[in-house]
């Protein structure tokens, strides 16, 4: 199975977590295996793929690998919106949630998905959002797309109440949708071994990180 970034992935047993200092006690309180981790950008290891454990306060983030043979289920972004995961909760009332629905009903021109505070929320339905949350989003470009195919997107994104990050997650990396589309000559890539400026993050080279 292929992970991807701000996948939601579910174990079966804490000893899955693998981390390379002491546990903070706040995810010895708040944690629990029924709960998601989420896959990030790092270097994975024999058996291992590196994810994130999310607490209940912003602050509260701590990186960690976990077997990937103890994961018994997982949700991508782009499912959050197949399966229209909001109408599962009555949070409509939300301004991220009532964007991503706007959003929702345009023809995009990649496979998209939500991530961030409101990814975990739909997939887990515990509310992490807040009034002020940003919606986050990625878009799977393993090819280079055409710039124009996000003109009605991005005019969409305008007239919400709250702010829209679209990434575009590219053979190298994520990609700010918006940085790529203002800075031709060199975009920043995050990569999994680190940051670097890119002319094309669709091709096969890479350049040290910064």
């Amino acid at each position: 199975m292929q992970f991807t970034p701000h996948d939601l992935v579910w174990i079966d047993t804490l000893d899955a977590l693998h981390l390379t200092e002491v546990m903070p006690e706040w995810v010895k309180q708040t944690y629990r295996h029924n709960l998601p981790v989420v896959i990030r950008r790092d270097q994975n290891r024999e058996g291992l793929i590196a994810a994130g454990i999310r607490g209940t306060l912003r602050s509260q983030r701590q990186a960690c690998w976990i077997e990937t043979k103890h994961i018994i289920k997982r949700v991508r972004p782009q499912d959050l919106i197949h399966e229209q995961y909001w109408q599962r909760y009555n949070w409509q009332h939300l301004p991220v949630v009532h964007s991503l629905m706007q959003l929702a009903k345009l023809n995009w021109p990649l496979p998209w998905g939500v991530t961030g505070s409101c990814g975990y929320s739909l997939a887990t339905g515990s509310i992490a959002m807040r009034a002020q949350s940003d919606l986050d989003l990625q878009v799977l470009a393993p090819t280079r797309p055409h710039a124009d195919d996000f003109k009605l997107i991005l005019k969409a994104t305008k007239n919400l109440p709250v702010r829209v990050d679209i990434q575009l997650e590219t053979p190298a990396g994520g990609v700010a949708l918006n940085d790529w589309l203002q800075h031709s000559e060199q975009v920043l890539v995050k990569s999994n071994t680190g940051p670097y400026l890119s002319s094309n993050p669709w091709s096969a080279a890479q350049p040290e990180v910064l």
